[in-house]
């Protein structure tokens, strides 16, 4: 994830405003990674 928005700056983890995300699917995670983490990406209003 790479976000350039201050606001970001002051937490390691959390972050609101991200203008790039890149997942890395593993056999593992793709379900995952493909569902419900993918529908709260859609809440970034970013």
């Amino acid at each position: 994830m790479v976000t350039y928005d201050e606001c970001d700056r002051e937490t390691a983890t959390d972050k609101q405003f991200p203008c790039l995300i890149v997942e890395v699917l593993s056999d593992f995670t793709k379900a995952f990674d493909r569902g419900d983490k993918f529908a709260d990406y859609k809440f970034i209003e970013s």
